[in-house]
Protein backbone atom coordinates (compact mmCIF):
# COMPACT_ATOMS: atom_id res chain seq x y z
CA UNK A 1 0.00 0.00 0.00
CA UNK A 2 1.35 3.33 -1.25
CA UNK A 3 1.74 6.40 1.32
CA UNK A 4 -0.72 8.25 -1.06
CA UNK A 5 -3.83 5.54 -1.20
CA UNK A 6 -6.00 6.59 1.79
CA UNK A 7 -9.38 5.04 1.87
CA UNK A 8 -12.00 7.08 3.15
CA UNK A 9 -14.88 5.49 5.07
CA UNK A 10 -18.24 4.61 2.87
CA UNK A 11 -21.12 6.85 3.55
CA UNK A 12 -23.50 4.17 2.20
CA UNK A 13 -24.94 2.68 5.88
CA UNK A 14 -24.11 -1.55 6.00
CA UNK A 15 -27.77 -1.60 7.63
CA UNK A 16 -30.59 -0.08 6.09
CA UNK A 17 -31.64 3.03 8.30
CA UNK A 18 -34.88 3.16 9.55
CA UNK A 19 -37.94 4.94 7.79
CA UNK A 20 -37.76 7.72 9.88
CA UNK A 21 -34.12 8.26 9.39
CA UNK A 22 -34.75 8.09 5.51
CA UNK A 23 -37.55 10.69 5.81
CA UNK A 24 -35.52 13.34 7.81
CA UNK A 25 -32.98 12.37 5.59
CA UNK A 26 -34.99 12.89 2.34
CA UNK A 27 -36.48 16.42 3.82
CA UNK A 28 -33.11 17.54 4.26
CA UNK A 29 -32.38 17.29 0.49
CA UNK A 30 -35.91 18.65 -0.17
CA UNK A 31 -36.37 21.66 1.94
CA UNK A 32 -34.46 23.41 -0.32
CA UNK A 33 -37.27 23.07 -2.91
CA UNK A 34 -39.53 25.27 -0.33
CA UNK A 35 -37.40 28.23 -0.93
CA UNK A 36 -37.99 28.27 -4.47
CA UNK A 37 -42.21 27.57 -3.48
CA UNK A 38 -41.53 30.56 -1.16
CA UNK A 39 -40.35 32.86 -4.10
CA UNK A 40 -42.52 31.73 -6.64
CA UNK A 41 -45.65 32.47 -3.99
CA UNK A 42 -44.74 35.83 -3.52
CA UNK A 43 -44.16 36.19 -7.27
CA UNK A 44 -47.00 35.43 -8.20
CA UNK A 45 -49.52 36.75 -5.12
CA UNK A 46 -47.78 39.82 -3.87
CA UNK A 47 -45.66 41.18 -6.28
CA UNK A 48 -47.03 42.49 -9.63
CA UNK A 49 -43.90 43.34 -11.30
CA UNK A 50 -42.12 39.54 -10.71
CA UNK A 51 -39.23 40.76 -9.23
CA UNK A 52 -39.64 39.57 -5.26
CA UNK A 53 -38.97 41.87 -2.57
CA UNK A 54 -35.37 41.34 -1.25
CA UNK A 55 -36.46 40.29 2.37
CA UNK A 56 -38.49 37.89 1.00
CA UNK A 57 -36.06 36.33 -1.00
CA UNK A 58 -33.54 36.22 1.54
CA UNK A 59 -36.10 34.60 3.61
CA UNK A 60 -37.20 31.93 1.26
CA UNK A 61 -33.73 30.87 0.64
CA UNK A 62 -32.46 30.35 4.13
CA UNK A 63 -35.67 28.30 5.32
CA UNK A 64 -34.05 25.38 3.86
CA UNK A 65 -30.79 25.49 5.63
CA UNK A 66 -32.83 26.24 8.67
CA UNK A 67 -34.53 23.13 8.27
CA UNK A 68 -31.67 21.65 7.85
CA UNK A 69 -30.39 22.58 10.94
CA UNK A 70 -33.01 21.41 13.06
CA UNK A 71 -32.68 17.88 11.39
CA UNK A 72 -28.87 17.85 12.27
CA UNK A 73 -29.42 19.22 15.76
CA UNK A 74 -32.03 16.42 16.40
CA UNK A 75 -30.47 13.52 14.86
CA UNK A 76 -26.88 14.31 16.10
CA UNK A 77 -26.08 11.80 18.66
CA UNK A 78 -29.11 9.43 17.30
CA UNK A 79 -28.23 8.93 13.45
CA UNK A 80 -24.91 9.23 11.73
CA UNK A 81 -26.82 8.37 8.63
CA UNK A 82 -29.67 11.61 8.76
CA UNK A 83 -27.22 14.14 10.75
CA UNK A 84 -24.30 13.32 8.44
CA UNK A 85 -27.34 14.36 5.05
CA UNK A 86 -28.90 17.21 6.79
CA UNK A 87 -25.73 18.56 7.86
CA UNK A 88 -24.12 18.40 4.29
CA UNK A 89 -27.43 19.93 2.44
CA UNK A 90 -27.49 22.26 4.91
CA UNK A 91 -23.63 23.47 4.04
CA UNK A 92 -24.68 22.91 0.33
CA UNK A 93 -28.06 25.11 0.51
CA UNK A 94 -25.99 28.18 2.53
CA UNK A 95 -23.16 27.90 -0.33
CA UNK A 96 -24.98 28.45 -2.56
CA UNK A 97 -27.20 30.69 -1.08
CA UNK A 98 -23.97 33.50 -0.53
CA UNK A 99 -22.78 32.47 -4.31
CA UNK A 100 -26.38 33.33 -5.58
CA UNK A 101 -26.41 36.39 -3.04
CA UNK A 102 -23.56 37.77 -4.50
CA UNK A 103 -24.20 37.25 -7.45
CA UNK A 104 -27.56 38.84 -7.38
CA UNK A 105 -26.04 41.69 -5.43
CA UNK A 106 -23.39 42.62 -7.89
CA UNK A 107 -25.62 42.92 -10.74
CA UNK A 108 -28.69 44.45 -8.69
CA UNK A 109 -26.56 46.82 -7.94
CA UNK A 110 -24.54 47.62 -11.32
CA UNK A 111 -27.98 47.65 -13.46
CA UNK A 112 -29.99 49.05 -10.95
CA UNK A 113 -32.51 46.65 -10.90
CA UNK A 114 -33.92 47.89 -14.45
CA UNK A 115 -32.44 45.23 -16.29
CA UNK A 116 -31.46 42.51 -14.13
CA UNK A 117 -33.79 40.14 -16.17
CA UNK A 118 -30.63 39.15 -18.11
CA UNK A 119 -28.23 38.09 -15.58
CA UNK A 120 -31.23 36.01 -13.95
CA UNK A 121 -31.42 34.19 -17.27
CA UNK A 122 -27.98 33.26 -17.26
CA UNK A 123 -28.39 32.20 -13.55
CA UNK A 124 -31.08 29.27 -14.49
CA UNK A 125 -28.60 26.44 -15.76
CA UNK A 126 -27.14 27.26 -12.50
CA UNK A 127 -30.14 26.77 -10.55
CA UNK A 128 -31.44 23.71 -12.58
CA UNK A 129 -28.25 21.96 -11.75
CA UNK A 130 -29.00 22.80 -7.79
CA UNK A 131 -32.77 21.46 -8.13
CA UNK A 132 -31.31 18.14 -10.29
CA UNK A 133 -28.91 17.71 -7.23
CA UNK A 134 -31.35 18.02 -4.38
CA UNK A 135 -34.14 15.72 -5.90
CA UNK A 136 -31.06 13.34 -6.58
CA UNK A 137 -30.14 13.43 -2.86
CA UNK A 138 -33.42 13.34 -1.30
CA UNK A 139 -34.60 10.45 -3.44
CA UNK A 140 -31.20 7.93 -2.64
CA UNK A 141 -31.31 9.26 1.27
CA UNK A 142 -35.46 8.35 1.02
CA UNK A 143 -33.75 4.83 -1.00
CA UNK A 144 -31.00 4.33 1.75
CA UNK A 145 -28.12 4.84 -0.02
CA UNK A 146 -25.53 7.28 1.04
CA UNK A 147 -25.63 9.99 -1.00
CA UNK A 148 -22.24 12.96 -1.45
CA UNK A 149 -23.08 16.31 -2.82
CA UNK A 150 -20.30 17.07 -5.33
CA UNK A 151 -16.85 18.09 -3.39
CA UNK A 152 -18.51 18.88 -0.12
CA UNK A 153 -19.66 15.30 0.73
CA UNK A 154 -16.39 14.24 0.06
CA UNK A 155 -14.75 17.21 2.20
CA UNK A 156 -17.09 15.97 5.26
CA UNK A 157 -16.86 12.73 5.17
CA UNK A 158 -12.80 13.02 5.41
CA UNK A 159 -13.10 16.08 8.14
CA UNK A 160 -16.08 14.95 10.13
CA UNK A 161 -14.76 11.40 11.50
Amino acid sequence: MSKGNVSQPDTTPSVLPSLNERFFAMTAHFSQFLGYFLIILAISLFIPDFFPNPSLELGSFLVGPIICLVIYLFFKNRSHYTSFQSLQASIFQFVLFMIIGVIDAVFWESLNGSEALLPAMCMIPFLLIWFLIALVGGIQSMRGRGFEYPILGKWLTRHRS
